[in-house]
């Protein structure tokens, strides 16, 4: 795998995708739900889902 690969965590079942960065304009699904990974809404974290978001390589405002 390259090393312009980000990890994305699916904001509706938390599973963590790993996609290429030339990728990310491309509204990539999961692999896992086949759902959007973006979603244009804030999401409700929870500790655990919290936790996969700030694992990930996007930033977490």
């Amino acid at each position: 795998m390259s090393t312009d690969a980000v990890l994305l965590p699916c904001p509706h079942c938390a599973a963590r995708n790993r996609l290429p960065a030339a990728r990310l304009a491309d509204r990539p699904q999961c692999g896992r739900c086949h759902r959007p990974l973006f979603t244009g809404q804030p999401l409700p974290l929870t500790t655990d889902s919290f936790d996969r978001h700030a694992e990930a390589d996007l930033p977490v405002l």
